[in-house]
């Protein structure tokens, strides 16, 4: 017990060597560690894969609000280098009804070849490598232009 208490007395001084230690001894350290984990490579990934788990489950709350912030101010930030959070037919400017319009049509299509265009991050990136292929539509221009330009998406019965 006396070790306990006197560590609880002593416990910035402790956490300070610790720290020191840490610093003089880094790259020794790191080398330990990785050898380590080369040399238990399943009970690593075991404990990893448990962790994350239980990671997830507890942070769940803050990791859904986080991703959804994150998605918006991506979304924001494309529909702002695509010229505005505004329709460029009818000048909404709600910018959660707003979509990207491939303004030759083919978007379905572009999406689908590529499967990392899942991300927006990724997309993003796509699309800001040209932006003179697209626009900002609402969605109710955006449905009008691909009825008028007979870009309706055809129906696995359907030929």
């Amino acid at each position: 017990m006396a070790s306990k208490e006197s560590y609880q007395k002593h416990r910035v001084k402790v956490l300070a060597k610790m720290r020191r230690y840490y610093q003089e001894h880094r790259e020794v350290i790191k080398a330990r560690t990785r050898k380590y984990r080369l040399d238990n490579l399943e009970k690593t990934r075991a404990y990893s894969r448990i962790y994350s788990k239980q990671y997830h489950i507890k942070n769940a709350d803050r990791r859904s609000k986080y991703s959804k912030e994150r998605w918006q101010r991506l979304r924001r930030e494309l529909l702002n280098d695509l010229g505005g959070e505004k329709c460029v037919k009818c000048g909404i400017s709600d910018w959660r009804v707003l979509q990207i319009d491939h303004i030759n049509g083919g978007g379905r299509q572009e999406a689908l070849t590529n499967p990392k265009f899942k991300s927006l991050v990724a997309y993003g990136k796509h699309i800001r490598k040209d932006l003179s292929r697209y626009q900002v539509l609402c969605a109710n221009c955006n449905c009008i232009k691909r009825v008028e330009n007979n870009e309706q998406r055809k129906k696995n019965n359907e030929s």
